[in-house]
């Protein structure tokens, strides 16, 4: 049985730290707030923040995450979006991929609507844009693609 989590405590918890950290210079952007993003810090073996951390030691983030999209950078100049929620893990790319085994690859055309934080976070992924939403089961399959596409 899961033990009970006292979400307020943490909160306030949290939120104390933020100001010490202001204090000082040091605030953390990325520390949870809500009692969604304290959920999110617990289920921290979750395969897309895997897949998030794999892109974040990988490539350069295009700006501080928003609740949804994190958005990143190669070395090439290519963005890649990962979304931060759900069983698969879903990345937006610019460029179409080879076949993977264990990948399922859907086109958008630009006119075709798609999660709005991408306007912020991957913009060349927005609408208007082409991009390929790739999804994944496996963190070994995913680490496939993330090289392939940080060899473009």
């Amino acid at each position: 049985m899961r033990p009970e989590y006292d979400f307020a405590g943490a909160v306030r918890g949290i939120t104390a730290r933020r100001y010490a950290l202001a204090e000082i210079g040091a605030y953390d952007h990325t520390l949870p707030v809500t009692q969604e993003e304290l959920v999110v810090e617990r289920e921290s073996d979750a395969p897309w923040r895997l897949a998030e951390q794999l892109l974040t030691d990988r490539f350069t983030r295009v700006k501080r995450r928003t609740k949804y999209i994190a958005g990143f950078v190669t070395a090439s100049g290519h963005q890649i979006a990962q979304e931060r929620r759900g069983e698969l893990i879903r990345t937006w790319v610019e460029v179409k991929p080879p076949q993977f085994v264990g990948v399922t690859v859907e086109y958008y055309p630009p006119s075709r609507v798609r999660n709005s934080n991408l306007v912020a976070n991957a913009p060349r992924l927005a609408k208007g844009k082409e991009a390929w939403k790739v999804a994944v089961e496996e963190i070994a399959t995913f680490t496939d693609v993330v090289d392939w596409y940080g060899g473009l």
